[in-house]
């Protein structure tokens, strides 16, 4: 039981991590060929999911990017500005 439990956490964690990494993939619908055959083999038509760009966000993704800027954000954000302001002090006394 512990051990599905702990697997399963790391099959979600990983997924996480993938999204984080590369949010947009493959249409799941037209497989990123960008049009869609009809069942009776009529003129394809452009996929409606993706627009025919072949690309869509993987599931999730909006929402796990948006729970790591809330989480991290604020911190990311303070260390780049901590980084700029000591460059700009740098400038100021190398001139």
């Amino acid at each position: 039981m512990i051990r599905d439990i702990i697997f399963a956490a790391a099959v979600v964690s990983a997924y996480v991590l993938l999204v984080l990494a590369r949010p947009i993939g493959r249409c799941h619908r037209c497989w990123g060929k960008r049009v869609i055959r009809n069942a009776k083999g009529r003129k394809p038509a452009k996929c409606k999911t993706c627009q025919a760009s072949g690309l869509s966000k993987l599931p999730g993704a909006t929402f796990i990017h948006r729970l790591f800027w809330l989480i991290f954000g604020d911190f990311i954000l303070g260390r780049r500005k901590a980084e700029v302001a000591d460059r700009q002090v740098a400038r100021k006394e190398a001139s």
